[in-house]
This record gives structure tokens, C-alpha cells and sequence, in this order.
């Protein structure tokens, strides 16, 4: 038999599920063919352990090039906070120009120049500590 409290809290857990599954369902804008709320997310899934991964290692050889005993712990919450909204602007942007075969062709080229404008500071910008940082590497305008 399962305790009282238990059942509490997967009732609250489900219910909590089920109101994120609810905020989710937003309408999305229009998109070529192919595209889902399914590819999105894989999409946005995709990118962010594409920088989150080499992020991670990075930071774990400099704390360990540093000689620091007790180094900072890498921020993964603060990071992926950063990364994932930019990550889903990415996909949104390659989803709203080209149908999900076309972008398959060759999804690197399709989304270098988008990558390199969000970097630049322009549209689908990081904001929190990736967009910190990438602002601090900017050149300053004179």
C-alpha cells in the first residue's frame, strides 16, 4: 500500500507536468515542412549539449591547470539558462527559412550564420553568463 504522502506528491508532480505540458502548447509561428514542436526541441536539445559538453571539459581543465584544490563548481544551471533560450531561437530561425530536408542537406553551413550573428550580440542573442561572457570578448567600439 502506498503512503498517504506519497500519493500527495505524485499527484503534485503530475499536476505539475501536466501545467509545464499546458505553458508548451503555445502556438508556435509558422514553419516550412517537416518542422515540429518535436524538431524544435530535439533541435534545442541538440545545440545546447553541443556547447554544454566542451563547456563542461573546458572548464575542468582550467580548474585543474589553475592547481586551485577547491575550484568553483562548474555553473551548469546558470549555463544551460543561458544557452537553452538561444539554442530554441537557433532552431526556430532555421525551422521559419528552410523545409527540415533542406536544413539536413548540410545543417552546420545553414546555421553558422545565424550562430555567428546571435554571437555577435544580434538576434537570438545569449543573455545570463554566455551572453556575459561573449560580451566581454566583444572588441569595444571606439
Amino acid at each position: 500500500m502506498t503512503h498517504p504522502c506519497i500519493k500527495t506528491l505524485i499527484l503534485l508532480a503530475m499536476t505539475w507536468a501536466g501545467y509545464a505540458v499546458a505553458q508548451d502548447k503555445a502556438p508556435l509561428p509558422p514553419l516550412k515542412d517537416g518542422w515540429s514542436r518535436l524538431q524544435l526541441e530535439t533541435y534545442t536539445s541538440g545545440c545546447t549539449l553541443t556547447i554544454m559538453l566542451p563547456a563542461r571539459r573546458d572548464y575542468a581543465a582550467a580548474a585543474e591547470r589553475s592547481g586551485n584544490p577547491s575550484p568553483k563548481p562548474f555553473p551548469e544551471e546558470q549555463l544551460r539558462a543561458s544557452v537553452e533560450p538561444m539554442c530554441a531561437c537557433l532552431g526556430l530561425r532555421a525551422a521559419q527559412t528552410w523545409t527540415l530536408a533542406e536544413y539536413m542537406v548540410d545543417s552546420t553551413a545553414k546555421s553558422k550564420p545565424f550562430i555567428e550573428e546571435a554571437i555577435a550580440g544580434g538576434q537570438c542573442k545569449p543573455e545570463g553568463i554566455l551572453g556575459e561572457a561573449l560580451a566581454a570578448k566583444r572588441p569595444k567600439k571606439a
